[in-house]
């Protein structure tokens, strides 16, 4: 890879109470909420939109007898659990959040494995980590419990986000056993008023891919199937994990079912000139693309060891899902159900260039391409398998030296940082970055 210019802009924190409107597809278990939660708690958390509890557990297949996620049960040695649930199973509860929502997330310690601590980090999330925020330096162990206030601020973009344990020393063992999970923040005001735009875009599909420690490229998947009614939209959010920690890519791809092929399937829809399903890309790692979707349509994705992509799709027949090079899923066609096809998702149709629509995109997340950059907030970054430019994680000392002319960051400047070749992929809590290298850095496109 070479080196690549990412620019981030560091922002302020503001966040507005309104109703939340939750919701779920498919078959996964989520995460309730409850306003009535929070007052029975206690006063100091009457200001609350809502209250919700997470507990982490531990499935049969334990650390000390070396096994790891196995798809046919779908238990894990570690994971994330909710009241009332005996199940320990990778992927954790679904969570979905409100923008412009403070909810109150208690985390309970694994009573199973008293000595093992757990954390909890909402991946992507543009939230506080201060105090009881998302700070990855808390902990919680047996029975004990940690609270987080997770204020999601108004202007938060929506998406497909993950959540995961992040207890330095012991996160990459819990994770690589089953402690994640998806996350999602409802849309809210995307940039489309289009009833089919909006239609479409609640109507969801999910799912989680992982492969287990050791095999590279073997990847299981959390549902075996997904149903679809023929030539119907759908939006389809993916959560990708290499859990070995030396496979840096893989790809994901949709195809005819092994067995099948285009000429021994009968023609009778012009979406099978696109293969199985047509598939354009919608957001990538939480964030809407600046065109909704992608003109360019593609059945084949590179992405990196912990990814979230949103697709817009729609079959004809049905597809495999590859993962790693080896089915992981595949959908299932229902051509019988009734589906008011004649709404199209997209304003004009996405079989012309005006079949997009511009998303509505906050401050935080405007496109920085064109920004001048003080030589100050200009970095070059070394990621080490355990270091940033030879400096190790502590605890007490912070990565930025006051000592430094060049350490300190100030919100609402535009850093620039080089990144250089490395085996660790480059990510920063609560600031997105955009890539900024003319023609993009091999897969990850320019903006």
């Amino acid at each position: 890879m070479n080196m690549a210019r990412m620019w981030f802009i560091t922002a302020v924190f503001l966040g507005l109470a309104h109703q939340i409107i939750a919701s779920s597809a498919g078959d996964e278990e989520s995460l309730q909420w409850s306003k009535d939660l929070c007052s029975q708690l206690g006063d100091e958390y009457a200001n609350l939109d809502y209250c919700g509890e997470i507990i982490g557990c531990t499935g049969a297949d334990s650390m000390e007898k070396g096994r790891y996620l196995r798809h046919s049960s779908r238990s894990s040695a570690f994971g994330w659990r909710i009241p009332g649930s005996s199940t320990c199973a990778w992927p954790g509860p679904l969570i979905r959040v409100e923008r412009g929502t403070s909810y109150g997330l208690f985390v309970k310690g694994n009573v199973d494995k008293a000595s093992w601590n757990y954390s909890m980090h909402l991946h992507g999330l543009h939230i506080s980590s201060m105090g009881n925020g998302d700070d990855i330096r808390r902990r919680v162990a047996g029975s004990d419990v940690i609270f987080y206030n997770v204020t999601i601020p108004d202007d938060h973009m929506g998406g497909t986000y993950w959540y995961h344990t992040h207890s330095h020393g012991q996160s990459y063992h819990e994770m690589k056993n089953g402690a994640f999970g998806m996350l999602i923040v409802e849309d809210g005001d995307f940039g489309s008023v289009d009833t089919g735009v909006q239609k479409f875009m609640q109507n969801e599909q999910h799912l989680v891919v992982t492969n287990m420690l050791g095999l590279p490229g073997k990847f299981e998947s959390s549902k075996t199937h997904l149903e679809f009614v023929k030539d119907e939209w759908y939006r389809l959010r993916v959560l990708t994990m290499s859990l070995d920690s030396h496979q840096g890519v893989h790809t994901l791809s949709f195809d005819h079912p092994i067995g099948t092929s285009p000429d021994s399937m009968s023609m009778t829809s012009p979406l099978e000139a696109h293969g199985p399903c047509e598939i354009r890309t919608i957001a990538h790692d939480g964030i809407l693309k600046f065109k909704v979707p992608s003109l360019k349509e593609q059945n084949s994705y590179t992405l990196n060891g912990a990814s979230r992509i949103d697709f817009a799709i729609r079959c004809t027949s049905e597809a495999d899902i590859i993962a790693g090079g080896k089915p992981v899923s595949i959908i299932k066609i229902d051509d019988e159900s009734f589906s008011d096809k004649s709404i199209s998702p997209f304003e004009g149709g996405v079989e012309n260039e005006s079949g997009t629509w511009s998303s509505r995109r906050p401050y935080y997340l405007r496109d920085l391409r064109d920004e001048i950059v003080n030589s100050r907030d200009s970095w070059t970054i070394k990621m080490g398998e355990h270091d940033i430019n030879g400096y190790g994680y502590s605890t007490s000392e912070r990565l930025c030296n006051d000592d430094h002319p060049n350490s300190n960051f100030i919100y609402n400047h535009v850093n620039e940082w080089y990144i250089k070749p490395s085996m660790h992929p480059v990510h920063v809590h609560v600031h997105p970055m955009q890539v900024v290298s003319e023609g993009g850095c091999d897969d990850y496109e320019e903006g």
